[in-house]
């Protein structure tokens, strides 16, 4: 698992958290106000530096990594101290470290070539952590979550059993065969495409998050993806889940777009334009996803 740094955290949500500092109470809601606690607590460690008392023998010396004040260390050891607890999202029961080498020097970090904090133990459940999303679930959710799941299932499954019967229906009687219908029976196929691909994602994804191939709970506890592979399965699978998604939004956008022709096109021709509104509501998705692909694939290719 990959350990997280001073950058990492500088690119977390890192606002809206109460803090005490110098005896008052300071509520961070906004980038310039974390700037100021961090500022202020930069100051304090720059007093710190300038009463720094001699140590015998090698040590590392007060330093500022841009988050913790660090005291003199003996050179050797690892200091240890708790998590800030003036930074929204971590937690200050656990504790960050930072190395002193034998020759006197803050540890560097081989892939940063900078003296380098270790804060992973910091970051709460609810922050991405070796590519594992989270949100932090409120106390009355995570209580009735089991009750919420299967009141989407019943939902989902009610859906799609009036949907599949009202497809039935007008597939049989030849009466109904029309391209206002046909119009509809699309629809009714992309919410029901949207039923059976959300049933498949519950049933075989791993709290939602990939295969048993690709994920794994690392000594946390915590699902993590495996940084082996290539994990073309899940990447093809969440690309044809978006595509359904997609294209569900799209015939509903076509049957909005249907109507709207019948009322201000008198001369309009329903058997003309059919295969247009067909090709609209199939491919039209394609403009979204297709560019999704390769961006992800390119530039953010990660599970």
């Amino acid at each position: 698992m990959r350990l997280l740094d001073i950058g990492d955290l500088c690119e977390m949500d890192i606002f809206t958290t109460n803090i005490q500092l110098d005896g008052s109470d300071l509520l961070i809601n906004n980038e310039e106000q974390q700037r100021k606690v961090l500022f202020l607590q930069e100051l304090q460690c720059n007093e710190s530096m300038q009463q720094e008392k001699q140590i015998e023998g090698l040590y590392c010396n007060i330093t500022w990594d841009g988050i913790s004040c660090w005291p003199a260390t003996k050179a050797g050891t690892v200091a240890v101290k708790p998590c800030p607890d003036y930074i929204n999202r971590l937690d200050p029961t656990e504790n960050v470290t930072r190395r002193c080498d034998a020759d006197g020097t803050w540890y560097v970090h081989a892939d940063t070539n900078k003296s380098w904090s270790d804060y992973s133990a910091c970051v709460m459940n609810n922050i991405p952590v070796n590519g594992v999303p989270g949100q932090p679930v409120p106390a009355i959710i995570k209580e009735h979550m089991d009750n919420l799941t299967i009141m989407k299932h019943t939902g989902y499954g009610l859906s799609l059993a009036s949907l599949l019967v009202a497809v039935i229906i007008m597939l049989y009687f030849k009466k109904l065969h029309c391209p206002r219908n046909t119009i509809h029976l699309n629809l009714f196929l992309s919410f029901i495409l949207r039923a059976i691909i959300s049933f498949i994602k519950n049933g075989i994804m791993i709290e939602g998050l990939g295969f048993s191939s690709d994920v794994y709970y690392n000594e946390k506890g915590q699902l993590a993806f495996l940084p082996e592979g290539l994990h073309w399965e899940c990447r093809m699978f969440m690309t044809i889940v978006n595509y359904i998604m997609a294209a569900n939004y799209a015939w509903i956008f076509v049957e909005a777009l249907y109507l709207q022709m019948l009322i201000s096109v008198a001369v309009f021709t329903e058997k003309k334009h059919l295969h247009i509104y067909m090709l609209l509501g199939w491919t039209f998705p394609l403009a979204f996803i297709i560019p999704w692909v390769i961006v992800r694939s390119t530039v953010d290719n990660k599970l």
